[in-house]
């Protein structure tokens, strides 16, 4: 037991890690009385379910899910805005691949449900739905359907038409998760449209995936369409199903995009690389000037080598062969900084890795002279200079080459303040004493946002504000008034990562006098009830002795 429990907790830490730092709220809302057994209640007029919530938040010109509607409606109210909670699809990501599961004793209670619903027993289908609530599925929805596929021989119409109602019908992700397993063991073609919209959020992408696998005709194509609406664990679950293809746009894919992900690209590298044959890939005279493809699979090789979570990363046995042909296809180009990169991290990698000895030696013999060039030191300060490129690409490359990066960000801050990810890593490059000056241009940048009479957004970006917020939260007591000013925000984002500063400074802050009065001020206007829960309560913090 303590063995699982350690194993547990490493699992939680992770997807808190993952999770970046949101708001916190109050408690769980419509709570079922202890002992008593909600009923199954189909979405009605006032209630949307899960499936209706995802359709209406389609974007029309993507055909992706908004970002907005990550947050599920169903998620409690007291983790809704938590620093720890789960990424959507973690629990069954993480779950999957690092731990194991009893879950005969809930596989015992969903078949005989499941045979009790086949009889035509109507409590026995509220009790299904009070079962899967729990939001446990993943440790027993493949036993349980094993185990129904065996004994109850005709799903049809009655479980067939049951899990369609749990996947379009519910309001809590749980029976949602079993009705698409559901449609995965005994649905038919028609079904295909219902799991894809549900594939559109990540929180679904491990039974989606499965299902789609089952029920598409072309399983591959669909996997493939599914994995690229996703960036999260979504996209994870579909790729690791997909199969070796001769295609070639597929598999120019799978080298350059498909690893690509939110969580970690080291659980999509083995796949991808073998799947889309990266060793013939390397061979072909046709990619070794193709620019865009060097550039593309330059991230999947650092993958390969890299130490990660997932141990497939590191045994696919042809990348010596692939980094050697990579090195030679390189040399003398500087189209992108990931060139320096990947030889420099292959060289590093020949020093001590597992390859012979012949090898190594190639391939530091290959990588020194791209290494060596100076001209990438003038190419990475272009890059940093550059709104529109990779900029933590350019501030791993700053860094290996021993380039101050702090007033190369405030040059361009002054000039555009308008980039995330400049802040983030202004913030990060910033010493204590260049604080001041990073929060002299923020003031500017947002002061005309903050203006009495100012209208709307004025020409700025919430997630750059939002970006300085977070930066700002390390910092106990930096950036006081735009703090003050962001928690009566236009943007319910930037309210919560107000909110969420203050939670990260903590209660002598909450003590002074005009944090309190514009948290207060906050606090009376806020139409999010669950932000304006939070808000009270770090008022009452702030009232408690020292």
């Amino acid at each position: 037991m303590k063995g699982q429990a350690q194993r547990w907790l490493f699992v939680a830490t992770l997807a808190a890690v993952l999770w970046p730092p949101t708001k916190v709220a109050a408690a769980d809302a419509n709570p079922t009385p202890p002992g008593r057994v909600a009923p199954f209640q189909p979405a009605v007029a006032e209630s949307t379910s899960l499936y209706q919530y995802i359709q209406i938040h389609i974007d029309p010109a993507t055909g992706r899910l908004a970002p907005e509607a990550m947050t599920l409606p169903d998620e409690p109210a007291a983790r809704r805005f938590s620093r720890l909670r789960w990424v959507p699809g973690a629990l069954e990501g993480l779950g999957t691949r690092h731990m194991q599961w009893d879950g005969s004793a809930k596989a015992v209670q969903t078949i005989t449900l499941l045979q009790q619903i086949a009889a035509g027993s109507a409590p026995a289908e509220a009790a299904l739905y009070e079962l899967l609530r729990a939001d446990d599925v993943v440790t027993f929805y493949d036993d349980a359907l094993d185990y129904a596929a065996a004994r109850i021989p005709d799903a049809e119409p009655i479980l067939h038409d049951l899990a369609r109602r749990l996947a379009t019908q519910s309001r809590d992700r749980g029976p949602v998760k079993f009705g698409i397993a559901m449609l995965g063991s005994m649905g038919d073609e028609s079904d295909l449209e219902i799991v894809r919209t549900l594939a559109l959020h990540d929180e679904f992408g491990l039974y989606a995936a499965g299902a789609i696998a089952e029920l598409a005709p072309q399983r591959q194509q669909a996997l493939f369409e599914m994995a690229r609406k996703l960036t999260g664990w979504g996209r994870i679950e579909a790729v690791t199903l997909m199969t070796a293809t001769p295609d070639p746009k597929l598999r120019r894919w799978l080298l350059t995009e498909a690893f690509r992900n939110d969580v970690t690209p080291q659980y999509l590298a083995y796949q991808c690389a073998t799947i889309g044959d990266l060793a013939d890939a390397m061979s072909d005279p046709a990619n070794a000037t193709d620019m865009r493809f060097l550039a593309g699979v330059s991230d999947l090789i650092q993958s390969l080598i890299k130490p990660g979570p997932s141990r497939d990363s590191q045994t696919y046995e042809q990348i010596p062969d692939v980094a050697i042909s990579y090195l030679r296809d390189v040399q003398g180009r500087q189209d992108s900084i990931d060139f320096l990169l990947t030889a420099q991290m292959l060289n590093e990698y020949a020093s001590a890795g597992p390859w012979s000895a012949d090898q190594k030696a190639s391939v530091r013999k290959l990588a020194a002279p791209i290494i060596a060039d100076k001209s990438w030191r003038r190419r990475v300060i272009a890059a940093l200079s550059d709104d529109h490129g990779n900029l933590e690409q350019a501030e791993v490359a700053a860094a290996r080459l021993s380039i101050e990066t702090f007033d190369l960000h405030m040059k361009r801050l002054a000039k555009n303040g308008a980039v995330p990810e400049r802040w983030r890593l202004a913030f990060s490059a910033a010493d204590p004493r260049q604080l001041a000056s990073l929060m002299n241009v923020a003031e500017k940048t947002f002061g005309p946002r903050f203006a009495r009479g100012a209208i709307g957004r004025a020409n700025t970006s919430d997630a750059a504000l939002e970006a300085v917020l977070q930066g700002v939260a390390k910092y106990p007591g930096a950036g006081m008034p735009i703090v003050d000013a962001s928690l009566v925000d236009i943007s319910p984002v930037v309210r919560r990562a107000a909110v969420e500063t203050l939670v990260r400074w903590g209660g002598p802050y909450l003590r002074d006098m005009t944090v309190r009065a514009a948290l207060s001020a906050a606090a009376d206007g806020e139409t999010d009830e669950a932000l304006k829960a939070r808000m009270v309560a770090l008022l009452n913090v702030g009232e408690a002795p020292p």
